[in-house]
């Protein structure tokens, strides 16, 4: 079942290992939240890369853990996520060229689209390790059991978000990769090296480009930590009146300087003398920015 070797975290002693993070005592509130988070991050980013001879198993193989896990918490699971915790997942992207390598059009049938057992190839949730300092979209719905389906080939199930889009207005590509692209006025340079913020949507530079400009695409801003905000990016099905998730982003406009005497780089500026954070002087202005229309007016969209 696996040509490649069994997968770490489905060895016994790994196993125990991770069930102990995910199920072990913890402290209550946020603490245990992102304890789960990052165990549970482990857990996704090294099965998503096992390969399995046959795709269809992904479910199944996955369900009896996840099971494990839900038996022994107050938690639900809800298509290769859970009920806690699927506000910060929903950011999950895969990793490098997947999703042109892997298309997700193959999958869908396997899980909704807001879910990364939808699609092939390595996957990765936010990070757990920086507090959330705000929190810019509320899940007003959850699949129930019965949308969800006890089927281990198949989940399905929609979920309804009370949150700010925010249209992309423009890409611009160097290459076949993005370089930059805008959102709510503000332009964010595409480098997860250099400037700690990228997008990834679903499919080639053709596809893109004519998702883009046929059909639009929206950000979800979903949550922010003081480093960053982290987005789903969405686009209308035609003559549904839901949304597909079509990729995700995130926005880097803070960092910590390693310490007070450190140059502080081009394009950043300080934000008091005791603080050891510093602001993109561009990508800053997207956090207020959403908070500000939040306050103001905020959709209700349903994500399939």
């Amino acid at each position: 079942m696996f040509p490649a070797g069994v997968p770490s975290i489905l060895l016994s002693q790994s196993k125990s290992d991770i069930l102990s993070a995910l199920i072990g005592d913890q402290p209550q509130g946020e603490p245990a939240t992102k304890l789960f988070r990052e165990a549970w991050s482990f857990v996704v980013a090294q099965y998503s890369r096992c390969e399995l001879t046959k795709k269809e198993d992904k479910l199944i193989a996955f369900n009896g853990f996840a099971k494990m896990v839900e038996a022994c918490t107050r938690n639900e699971y809800i298509a290769g996520t859970w009920k806690n915790t699927l506000l910060y997942d929903l950011g999950w992207y895969r990793a490098g060229t997947d999703s042109e390598k892997w298309a997700a059009s193959n999958t869908s049938y396997r899980a909704p689209s807001w879910s990364w057992m939808a699609v092939e190839g390595e996957v990765f949730l936010p990070s757990a390790s920086e507090d959330v300092v705000e929190h810019f979209a509320t899940i007003l719905t959850y699949p129930t059991s019965q949308d969800v389906g006890t089927s281990a080939f198949q989940a399905r199930g929609q979920i309804q978000l009370q949150c700010v889009p925010l249209m992309l207005s423009s890409i611009k590509w160097i290459g076949d990769t993005i370089a930059e692209f805008e959102v709510a006025g503000i332009r964010i340079t595409d480098d997860a090296v250099e400037s700690g913020s990228h997008l990834d949507l679903e499919g080639s530079k053709e596809e893109v480009t004519i998702l883009v400009q046929d059909r639009g695409v929206l950000m979800v801003p979903l949550f922010a930590t003081r480093l960053a905000v982290f987005a789903l990016m969405v686009s209308e099905e035609k003559g549904s009146g839901s949304y597909l998730r079509v990729g995700a982003a995130q926005i880097e406009y803070g960092r910590i300087l390693n310490t007070p005497q450190a140059e502080i780089p081009e394009g950043w500026t300080t934000i008091g003398s005791s603080s050891p954070y510093i602001d993109h002087k561009t990508t800053s202005r997207l956090p207020k920015h959403i908070s500000k229309v939040r306050k103001e007016t905020q959709r209700i969209i349903r994500i399939s």
